[in-house]
């Protein structure tokens, strides 16, 4: 089950009811200063330092990203801080895998489309096809990034296919286009302690935020989830209870 157009679709349709103006793309928050009861957020938008000043803040960071890129005036406690740090992001030491083709055919022979290989870089594969045909496979890659730094992107990629090839026919070692991403070269994901599998963020019921701060931020990212962390259900619930957070505070 996926939803209609990807989790993309779901971004869009949230866009779409926000005010004129109210969102900012490539804005890049790099401190969040308390004064006299407001928090003054430093960001950079496009070429330009720019400031907003707001009464609450929820950032939807994963808390060790928060943590590592943005900077608190007065200093975070070193309980909240120490907790974030120690935070894994869930998926963020991994790398993904697509080969995309014109048409779904192992399943005109039988085939799921899944796979736990032992033999080849892609250690779990699923079948990416979406609701409006498009076809695709789909696997993580089996190696860290250490690993994947000394193998090269060139080499998976191609030894991925083989490996395709082997478990669901020659074609599928022929795609139309292929697509790579390591989530650890991605600085709005992951940070260098993210370069480790550390394992699933567990649930946590303590407050995300502490001291001085405790007023003015609630955190609403996955791994904050007292429920499901690290998942879509995960955003979902911690969007939830940060909302409540800041609406029980005004």
């Amino acid at each position: 089950m996926r939803l209609a157009g990807g989790t993309g679709a779901m971004v869009s349709a949230l866009v779409g009811a926000l005010p004129a103006g109210r969102l900012h793309l490539g804005a890049r928050v790099s401190r969040v200063a308390s004064r006299d009861g407001s928090l003054v957020l430093s960001f950079r938008d496009g070429e330009t330092d720019r400031e907003l000043v707001a009464r609450q803040l929820i950032p939807a960071l994963p808390p060790r990203l928060l943590a590592s890129t943005v900077d608190f005036e007065p200093a975070l406690d070193s309980e909240t801080l120490r907790r974030w740090r120690q935070t894994a992001t869930w998926m963020a030491p991994h790398a993904k895998f697509f080969a995309l083709y014109d048409r779904p055919f192992w399943r005109e022979a039988g085939l799921s489309g899944m796979a736990q290989s032992g033999v080849g870089p892609l250690v779990e594969i699923h079948d990416a096809t979406l609701a409006s045909g498009s076809a695709a496979l789909f696997g993580f890659v089996g190696l860290d990034r250490r690993q994947r730094i000394e193998v090269g992107e060139e080499a998976l990629v191609s030894a991925a296919l083989a490996q395709l090839g082997r478990l669901f026919g020659a074609r599928a070692g022929q795609p139309q286009a292929t697509l790579f991403k390591d989530w650890t070269a991605d600085a709005f994901t992951a940070t260098e302690a993210d370069a480790r599998a550390e394992g699933h963020p567990l649930p946590d019921p303590r407050p995300w935020t502490s001291g001085g701060w405790a007023p003015y931020v609630s955190l609403a990212g996955s791994e904050t989830s007292f429920t499901y962390p690290g998942y879509l259900a995960g955003a979902l619930d911690a969007a939830e209870r940060a909302v409540a957070e800041v609406v029980g505070r005004l």
